[in-house]
């Protein structure tokens, strides 16, 4: 997350929930002619990010190369939450079969279908799209293809900046005795602000074997 204007924990916590959250059903689709995998049509997307976006979504960067017969390309998706004041950024790569007559060689073009780019560059510029949006979250059907998945846990902004501050505050220290002397001091003040004890004590050592 970046250029963060202001914090609003609703704001922050319904933002983030929406993402994590399971598509609908009727929005996922299956690819019959690829294992049956499960995904999200582009105009379901491209709706979404109206939805969530106010609109505020756009496309710019698209690249592509050329790999036997194959078109590869990326390009970079940008959404703006304007309820946070937050600007986020994600690349899309993907990668499209060029069609050729059947049992034709890979490096034989002359051997590609008549036209098959007029379907197969604009494919590749959604394959690009979609998988820079899954980057998104899980409303964007990240996990739909996956064998193991996490399930996002809650945290609140107190949470968040405290571990934040513990960071800083640790980072603060260049000297071994002054830190030794103020461990456990530091660990009661960010247990007290609600931060796991086992937590900030794995903290505290990892920082302590970067002093000398």
């Amino acid at each position: 997350m970046e250029e963060i204007i202001q914090y609003n924990e609703t704001n922050v916590i319904d933002y983030i929930k929406r993402l994590h959250a399971e598509p609908p059903k009727n929005e996922v689709r299956q690819n019959a002619a690829s294992n049956n995998t499960k995904y999200i049509p582009i105009s379901f997307l491209e709706m979404k990010l109206d939805e969530m976006y106010n609109g505020c979504w756009s496309t710019k960067n698209f690249q592509t190369k050329i790999i036997a017969n194959e078109i590869c390309g990326e390009l970079e998706l940008e959404v703006i939450n304007l309820k946070l004041g937050l600007k986020i950024n994600r690349v899309g790569a993907a990668a499209v079969i060029v069609r050729q007559k059947k049992d034709s060689a890979l490096t034989d073009q002359n051997s590609k279908i008549k036209n098959a780019l007029v379907m197969d560059y604009p494919h590749l510029k959604a394959e690009c799209f979609r998988n820079a949006c899954l980057s998104l979250g899980k409303a964007f059907g990240r996990d739909l293809n996956r064998e193991f998945v996490d399930e996002y846990e809650d945290e609140s902004i107190e949470t968040i900046r405290a571990k934040g501050d513990l960071k800083d505050l640790l980072d603060t220290y260049s000297n071994i005795k002054s830190f030794r002397d103020d461990m456990i001091k530091n660990r009661d003040v960010f247990v007290n602000r609600g931060l796991p004890q086992k937590y900030v004590e794995q903290v505290i050592k990892d920082k302590l074997k970067t002093i000398k």
